[in-house]
């Protein structure tokens, strides 16, 4: 006894159906990146405006920090000194040959990625408002610390530039702190600055999941 043929017009509509759902997933997909960027673009240009008043005080908490670690580490025996905050970090050095160097950072260049933080610490959608206090509190400190260690980066990477020259000759005159500072100072403008808020919003997001994990714990997300 034969089976009856299976009507191939229920494959072409399954076939149809699962396309539908798909489209649909990633029109879903597709609005949300949509809202989600047309946010992060408002938030970041709210920030922007904000910076002008925000960021003269967060470039004195900066300077001071990064003044007291280089007088402790006093690099190639040089007596540096800032001389100013905002809107450029003014710093002058007395090398062990009485040579004199004054240069400048402008502050919004080094901290800018600050307010790409804040632009995406804003545009995190039905975030709770004290899970944001708590993000911001404990992210902070973690951006005073990375730009204190690139001012104090690029201070040296300027000072190499003055007394060891011949260190751009690297087959000649191979020296590994040299060429990693160098490297730093390159990749930080290309590439860390940018990528660093997003890593630790991350990191920052990860820690709170396993917060709220616990059974007695809120919700992360407002419902």
């Amino acid at each position: 006894m034969r089976k009856a043929p299976v009507s191939p017009s229920l494959s072409h509509w399954e076939r149809e159906g699962e396309r539908g759902w798909v489209m649909s997933v990633f029109s879903a997909m597709k609005d949300v990146t949509w809202r989600f960027g047309l946010g992060l673009l408002l938030v970041f240009g709210v920030w922007n405006l904000l910076a002008g008043p925000l960021l003269p005080a967060y470039a004195r908490s900066v300077t001071p920090v990064a003044q007291g670690t280089v007088r402790w580490l006093r690099p190639h025996n040089a007596d540096v000194v800032f001389t100013n905050a905002y809107p450029d970090v003014i710093w002058q050095a007395l090398l062990p040959s009485q040579e004199g160097v004054t240069e400048r950072v402008s502050f919004r260049l080094l901290s800018y990625n600050l307010i790409l933080y804040l632009a995406l610490l804003s545009a995190v959608p039905r975030l709770r408002l004290k899970h944001r206090a708590v993000l911001l509190l404990t992210g902070l400190p973690i951006f005073l610390a990375f730009h204190v260690a690139d001012l104090l980066t690029t201070v040296e990477s300027r000072l190499l530039t003055r007394i060891q020259p011949e260190g751009y000759t690297f087959w000649r005159h191979f020296d590994p702190w040299f060429l990693f500072v160098k490297f730093y100072a390159s990749f930080s403008v290309m590439a860390l600055k940018q990528v660093f808020p997003v890593f630790v919003l991350f990191v920052q997001w990860l820690g709170m999941k396993k917060l709220v994990e616990w059974p007695s714990g809120p919700s992360l997300l407002v419902s």
